[in-house]
């Protein structure tokens, strides 16, 4: 069952028109690291779970689906060939998580706990301009130190 309204998207000009199901939303999974000989579990937390066809990888490694809800799946981690080679900046989601505070009075090191924020997950280090004259942004997130082997 679907709704027309709600999977129709068109154009600016409305002259090209198609419709499209919800796109699955991740928000959480249950780990960030993994093991090359497999056998880990996985759950996936998020919203539009419930076909039962869903296809996971991390890092190009099949992950088989287990179980399924509307809001989260599960799965078992296959062995992988060998440790990802790639270079990954972050642990989880890529970005850094922003706190900005937008303060009506001066700001220092050791009031942050007592002013408001929002907080955000930032791809790069842009941050809102002309917003007040007491500002502050903290970033937040992990990284992984080069090594060799």
């Amino acid at each position: 069952m679907t709704a027309d309204q709600e999977m129709t998207h068109c154009s600016f000009d409305n002259q090209t028109c198609y419709k499209a199901k919800t796109v699955p939303v991740i928000h959480t999974i249950s780990s960030h690291t993994g093991y090359v000989t497999g056998g880990q579990n996985l759950t996936v937390k998020g919203h539009g779970f419930t076909s039962g066809n869903i296809t996971a990888t991390v890092d190009g490694v099949n992950c088989e689906v287990t179980q399924y809800h509307e809001s989260s799946f599960s799965c078992e981690l296959q062995p992988a060939s060998a440790a990802s080679a790639t270079n990954v900046s972050t642990v989880g989601q890529h970005g850094l998580r922003r706190r900005f505070y937008n303060a009506s009075s001066g700001l220092s090191l050791s009031s942050y706990s007592s002013h408001s924020y929002t907080e955000s997950l930032n791809l790069n280090f842009e941050v809102p301009y002309g917003q007040g004259n007491y500002l502050a942004n903290r970033m937040f997130g992990w990284f992984i130190a080069p090594a060799t082997t």
